[in-house]
């Protein structure tokens, strides 16, 4: 193989490697962002630590990079909404591009050496299946995961997946978070 090959390949494989790299589906190991928007207007920024029976527990991120996050107890009565962030299924357009559409590229290459005719036809076919690929991952795309007031509050126990503890914490890992985060006790944040 000449050296032009084996860097052609080289870089190649690079690409391929890169496009492999994992999208916004991915839910995190220490929780999802969320927005609670409250029956009262404010709308609150954070993310879930866990979801009991009767309330969310949320993490609020300081401004300040040197103070711990705040732990906030929320009662379902109060919550007007959750939603999500980070679920917006943008992910997949550079896995389509680079997985079909840089094959279409080559092949013109390719095809541009033999005959200068065959170029656009080539082109127009190869590119078919990178564009119903496009379309069946646009229709399929996940909603972002949320909770209304409007819903059964049993429902609000399916976000958990998207917590930072996904199941409540006993006493012993609860008092152990707490210190972590300078407290003594989960702060109630109460809107009446």
């Amino acid at each position: 193989m000449k050296l032009l090959d084996i860097n052609l390949i080289f870089y190649l494989l690079l690409i391929l490697l890169f496009g492999c790299s994992g999208t916004q589906y991915t839910v995190s190991e220490f929780g999802d962002k969320s927005i609670i928007e409250l029956k009262n207007g404010l709308s609150l920024e954070g993310e879930i630590v866990f979801i009991t029976d009767t309330s969310l527990v949320f993490s609020k991120s300081l401004q300040n990079v040197f103070e711990h996050n705040k732990i906030y107890s929320l009662p379902f009565s109060d919550i007007k909404s959750i939603s999500i962030e980070g679920f917006d299924g943008s992910g997949w357009g550079k896995n389509v591009l680079i997985f079909q559409l840089l094959p279409v590229g080559l092949l013109a290459i390719a095809a541009a050496s033999m005959d200068v005719d065959i170029i656009p036809g080539l082109i127009v076919i190869s590119t078919i299946p990178a564009g119903i690929t496009a379309l069946l991952l646009s229709e399929s795309e996940g909603e972002t995961p949320n909770w209304y007031d409007s819903m059964d509050i049993a429902t609000i126990k399916n976000l958990s997946i998207y917590s930072h503890y996904p199941y409540e914490l006993n006493s012993k890992e609860l008092n152990k978070l707490l210190l972590e985060n300078g407290q003594k006790e989960i702060y109630k944040i109460n809107i009446n």
